[in-house]
C-alpha cells in the first residue's frame, strides 16, 4: 500500500472524478430560493434555529391530523382510512377518541394519538347473531320473548298466532263501536213503541178490544144519561136501573176485558206475535184466573180506601183523597198479581222472589212503573172531568178504559219476562238491555 492509501497496482484515479459538480438548476419540487443540495423541508437560512420542527409542522397540527384520522375522518388528501375487517373499535377512556386495534393486541398497552394516554386494549365484544323474520309465509306467527331468559323450551308457549291477534283486535273495536253507539246513538222510537204496544200485533186481540170498547162507551153514555146520582124517593127507580145495568152490563164487559188482559201477560212475557191460547175457549179454567185477578185488584184498591177516607175527614182536597186508592193500585197491584201468577194461587198474595226482584231488577220495575203511572194518571184525571161535562165524556172514558187495561197488562207481561231469570215465573222471552 502506497502513501495514498490504495493498494499497489491500481491505476491512478483522475482528479476530475473526485471533484463534485455543482448543480446547474434546482431540482423539481424544491421551493425557489433554497440552495441546491439542501434537503426539502429545511429552512433556506441554514443558520436558523434548528430547535423548531425540521419538517415545518407544529405538534398541534400533528395532533389535529391524528385526531381526524383516529376518529374516522377523511385526511387532507381526500382519502378515507381503510379499516381492516379483523380490527375492532375501542374508545379512549380519557378523551373519547375512537381507536381500532387487532385481536392480537388484546391486553397490550396502546397509546391514544390525541391525549397520548396509555391503556390496555380490551377484548372484542362478542357479535350477536342476527335473527331473521319471514313475513311472506301465510299463517306466520310472532314469538314473544320470555321474561325469564333465552329458554328455547319455553318459546312455543309464548307464540301467538297473528290471525288470532287481528281477530281479537277487530272484536274489541266492534265492541267499542257498539258501546259508543249505545251511549251516543239516537233513541229507537219505533222499537220502543213496538214493545209497549206489543199487544196490538195480534189482529184478533185488537178486534176483541175494539168491540169491548164500543160496548163500554155505550154503557157509560147510557149509565150517565139516566139522571143524577142521588138515592131518594124521587130518583130511587133510576138507581135500581143503574144497579141492574152495572150487574148485567158493566160486569160482563169488564170481565171480558180482564180475560183479554190475562191472555196478554204471557204473550208479552214470551214475546209472541199472537195469543197462543184464548181464555174464552176454556171458561171453566179461565174463571179461576179471572177471580184471582179480580181479588187482586179489589184487595189492593181497598187498601187505599181507609187512607183516603182519613184524609177526607182531615179536610184534604177531593183530588188528593180520591187519588189514594189509584196510587195503591198503581204501586201494589203488579207485585200481588205477579206473585199470584208465580205461585198459581191467591195465597200467599206476595212471594219472596218477586219482592227480591224489585231491588235486583230495579230498572225493569222502574220502566214498568213509569209507563203504567202515566196511563193511570191520565185515566184518573179524565174520570174526574168526564162526570162533570156529561154523558159524551163518560162515553169517551168507556172507550179508553179497555185499551188502558190491556196496555197495563202488556207492561206487566214485559216485566214478567224480564224478571223470569230471578223468579219462578218461567217465561221464555229474551229481552236485551236496550229493551
Amino acid at each position: 500500500m502506497d502513501s495514498s492509501g490504495f493498494p499497489p497496482g491500481l491505476p491512478p484515479i483522475p482528479t476530475s472524478d473526485l471533484t463534485p459538480e455543482k448543480p446547474t438548476s434546482v431540482p423539481a419540487g424544491f421551493p425557489a430560493g433554497i440552495p441546491a443540495g439542501i434537503p426539502a423541508g429545511f429552512p433556506a437560512d441554514l443558520n436558523a434555529d434548528f430547535s423548531a420542527d425540521p419538517f415545518g409542522e407544529s405538534k398541534q397540527q400533528s395532533k389535529q391530523q391524528s385526531t381526524q384520522q383516529s376518529k374516522g375522518g377523511v385526511a387532507s388528501g381526500g382519502v378515507e382510512p381503510k379499516v381492516d375487517d379483523t380490527e375492532y373499535g375501542v374508545t379512549c377512556k380519557v378523551c373519547g377518541t375512537r381507536l381500532y386495534v387487532r385481536p392480537s393486541q388484546t391486553g397490550k398497552k396502546i397509546r391514544c394519538p390525541d391525549c397520548f394516554s396509555e391503556f390496555p386494549a380490551p377484548p372484542p365484544s362478542p357479535k350477536k347473531k342476527q335473527s331473521e323474520t319471514r313475513w311472506d309465509q301465510p299463517g306466520g306467527s310472532v314469538g314473544l320473548a320470555s321474561d325469564e331468559g333465552d329458554d328455547s323450551k319455553a318459546a312455543p308457549k309464548n307464540k301467538v298466532n297473528t290471525k288470532a291477534m287481528l281477530d281479537k283486535a277487530a272484536e274489541d273495536l266492534e265492541r267499542e263501536r257498539e258501546e259508543y253507539d249505545t251511549a251516543h246513538g239516537t233513541f229507537d222510537t219505533k222499537g220502543w213503541l213496538g214493545l209497549i204496544f206489543g199487544f196490538t200485533t195480534d189482529r184478533s186481540l185488537v178486534i176483541a178490544i175494539t168491540v169491548l170498547s164500543l160496548f163500554a162507551a155505550i154503557f157509560g153514555y147510557v149509565f150517565h144519561s139516566l139522571g143524577p146520582y142521588v138515592l131518594d124517593q124521587e130518583h130511587w127507580h133510576i138507581q135500581i136501573v143503574r144497579l141492574l145495568m152495572f150487574a148485567l152490563g158493566f160486569v160482563p164487559i169488564m170481565g171480558a176485558v180482564l180475560l183479554c188482559a190475562l191472555a196478554i201477560i204471557p204473550k208479552a212475557a214470551n214475546q209472541l206475535i199472537k195469543v197462543e191460547e184464548w181464555p174464552f175457549g176454556r171458561l171453566g179454567d179461565s174463571f179461576g184466573e179471572l177471580m184471582m185477578m179480580v181479588i187482586a185488584i179489589s184487595g189492593v184498591y181497598a187498601l187505599g180506601l181507609p187512607i183516603g177516607s182519613a184524609l177526607s175527614k182531615m179536610g184534604a182536597p177531593f183530588l188528593i183523597y180520591s187519588a189514594i186508592p189509584t196510587l195503591t193500585l198503581w204501586g201494589f197491584l203488579p207485585i200481588v198479581l205477579l206473585s199470584m201468577i208465580e205461585s198459581g194461587s191467591m195465597f200467599p198474595p206476595v212471594t219472596l222472589s218477586i219482592l227480591k226482584s224489585v231491588s235486583g231488577k230495579s230498572e225493569e220495575w222502574g220502566a214498568m212503573y213509569m209507563q203504567t203511572g202515566v196511563v193511570l194518571a191520565f185515566l184518573f184525571i179524565l174520570s174526574q172531568v168526564a162526570f162533570v161535562f156529561g154523558p159524551i165524556t163518560v162515553g169517551l172514558l168507556g172507550i179508553l178504559i179497555p185499551w188502558a187495561i190491556c196496555f197495563i197488562a202488556n207492561q206487566y207481561g214485559i216485566l214478567a219476562g224480564r224478571i223470569s231469570d230471578v223468579t219462578e215465573l218461567a217465561f221464555e222471552g229474551e229481552f236485551t238491555e236496550e229493551e
